[in-house]
């Protein structure tokens, strides 16, 4: 079998790029599934381009773009079976709606996996999502709230959804000694709290930087580890505003000496790292109707 997974993917740097990189290498270790080729969906901006440093790119769809959407459908009929990574803001259009002229130019059956979820969607978001799942062959969540809701709102039928749990790559799991971790990160001997992931204003990291701050008294050396650098679409708008803003608040609360700031991309090693050296994960999401988070899981 020959798939195509349709999503962002790397050197792009977003939660989903991560993720349909990893969704890729464990479909390769699949009995009679040849690796999948993937149509990686990328802004006009972006310095580097994913077929000029992978392999595995059998198409590109420029975000903005209606036409490449359409040829791209074109390439997807040469597979076998397609699966749409799928998150509102990464396609192009109001809400994604470009993504449809692509699944309606599809030849072949597809699977849609959807990590956006929303308990009060717009109209529009509705309509797009009900589509995409009228068409698909299977649509994937993954948790039991998220079937609940597309089925409250009879965006899908009840035996297209089926729950498959977000996964984690493996080395996560291969625990590491905590002293040796903690002393990578310069934090030898002292408790630790971490949050991960790339920097934007929805993390909601000033409320963890005050629960430090709350807790000082009692534990005089904790330490909290805010690790990833600004999301690249917020650098693009706004700069380093959020985490100026933080570094203000370090200081206001005068925790310079209870707080690191790791301002880069944080590959699986170095979470692998990150997670043996923390005593206490932190996901201080200001977004309730977020439905799944990859650090968490």
């Amino acid at each position: 079998m020959r798939p195509l997974v349709v999503g962002t993917y790397p050197p792009r740097l977003c939660g989903i790029a991560t993720f349909t990189a990893d969704v890729v290498d464990a479909m390769a270790a699949l009995p009679d599934v040849k690796r999948p080729a993937v149509a990686a969906v990328t802004r006009c901006d972006e310095p580097r381009l994913p077929h000029a440093v992978s392999s595995d790119i059998g198409a590109v769809i420029e975000q903005e773009n209606w036409a490449g959407y359409r040829a791209a459908a074109t390439v997807a009929n040469t597979f076998d079976v397609v699966l749409i990574e799928h998150a509102f803001g990464i396609f192009g259009g109001p809400d994604g709606e470009m993504l449809l002229g692509f699944v309606d130019g599809l030849d072949v059956p597809f699977v849609v996996s959807l990590h956006t979820v929303l308990p009060s969607p717009t109209a529009n978001q509705k309509r797009v999502l009900r589509r995409l799942c009228e068409r698909a062959a299977a649509v994937m969540v993954f948790t039991a709230t998220a079937r609940r809701i597309l089925l409250d709102q009879g965006v899908a039928r009840a035996g297209k959804v089926r729950i498959v749990p977000h996964g984690a790559p493996s080395e996560l799991f291969e625990r590491r000694d905590a002293d040796d971790a903690k002393s990578v990160f310069g934090v030898s001997g002292r408790p630790v709290v971490s949050t991960f992931g790339l920097l934007s204003s929805g993390k909601g990291i000033e409320v963890g930087l005050r629960a430090v701050d709350s807790v000082r008294d009692v534990v005089p050396d904790v330490v909290y580890i805010v690790a990833g650098q600004t999301h690249p679409g917020v650098l693009r708008v706004e700069g380093e505003r959020y985490r100026e803003e933080l570094l203000r608040l370090v200081d206001a609360l005068d925790l310079a000496d209870n707080v690191r700031f790791v301002d880069r991309f944080m590959d699986v090693d170095d979470l692998a790292q990150l997670l043996s050296a923390t005593d206490v994960f932190c996901t201080p999401y200001h977004n309730g109707d977020q439905i799944v988070s990859g650090a968490l899981t």
